[in-house]
């Protein structure tokens, strides 16, 4: 046995460990709080009062066509995020390829049969394309999909308002009467956070802003964050600036474009409209979300 020893203000703590275990130390800045977590295993200390920002809850890019920061992850076009929060593995659409989407799920180290839910926003080619080899890995996972479309597997779950996962997790379905390339219903992921939900968006069919609302309401907090896209394609002209000023109106802190022509077709201009709001979403970037209590 080894001791470690720590002092604190007005007193000296000394834990015991085996040295055969791994001891790390981990410190993070939230909110412009100092974190320190003294890791060992099975043993945690901490100072009472300091906010505990779980490094575990995060959300990831892993299909996509813009260039991947991580190793080894296929791009292409398609869409997938992989969330991983509130003790809930989620996959939130499938890409395109079923083996460009089992391959990079590999490479991040995602295992197929831990995943708690597979939710498909839309039935369209480039979200739904790898559903079919998801459910084959693991036929036991809940998939969860919006109303008045059909896709490649039996047993799917229709959420027809809203689904709430965890305290801190959401299902919600967009609609609009006004459907862009034959969509008019779609899923979106909200996540509470420490700073305001996180809305996990991908095409937007049902149109941001109403995307937005209804994560606001459900949540009854002002939107922290967007990703996805904005379905800007074969759109009236002008149109990005209708969203971007949706997304101004609703005083949304972070914008991160990514999928559907927000990032690729309209980039400069939408940047121009939001500033420095507007951060990169990258293939394999890890996004931590400090969760509310």
């Amino acid at each position: 046995m080894s001791t470690f020893r720590m002092r604190l203000p007005n007193k000296t703590y000394s834990v015991s460990y085996s040295p055969v275990y791994s001891m790390e130390m981990m410190t993070a800045f939230t909110q412009n709080k100092f974190h320190v977590f003294l890791l060992l295993t099975g043993v945690g200390v901490a100072w009472p009062g300091l906010l505990h920002a779980d490094s575990q809850d995060y959300f990831q890019i892993l299909y996509d066509t813009s260039q991947p920061v991580m190793p080894g992850l296929k791009p292409d076009f398609g869409y997938a995020v992989y969330i991983q929060a509130d003790g809930k593995r989620i996959l939130l659409d499938t890409g395109t390829d079923p083996a460009v989407m089992e391959h990079n799920l590999n490479v991040a180290g995602v295992d197929v049969n831990e995943l708690d839910m597979v939710v498909i926003s839309h039935n369209h080619f480039d979200h739904a394309g790898g559903l079919e080899r998801v459910r084959t890995i693991n036929p036991n996972v809940p998939v969860y999909v919006p109303p008045n479309q059909v896709f490649p597997i039996d047993d799917v779950h229709v959420v027809e308002d809203h689904l709430q996962v965890t305290s801190n997790i959401f299902v919600i379905r967009g609609h609009t009467d006004v459907p862009t390339a034959g969509i008019s219903d779609d899923l979106s992921v909200v996540l509470r956070s420490h700073s305001g939900p996180y809305v996990l968006s991908t095409c937007s069919h049902s149109g941001v802003g109403q995307i937005v609302d209804r994560a606001g309401k459900l949540t009854g907090e002002d939107v922290y964050y967007f990703s996805g896209g904005a379905r800007l394609v074969s759109r009236p002209e002008g149109d990005t600036l209708i969203v971007s000023e949706a997304l101004n109106q609703r005083k949304v802190q972070v914008v991160s474009p990514s999928h559907c022509s927000l990032s690729h077709r309209v980039d400069k201009e939408f940047r121009e409209a939001l500033g420095d709001r507007v951060r990169n979403s990258q293939l394999g970037k890890k996004i931590e979300v400090v969760l509310s209590k």
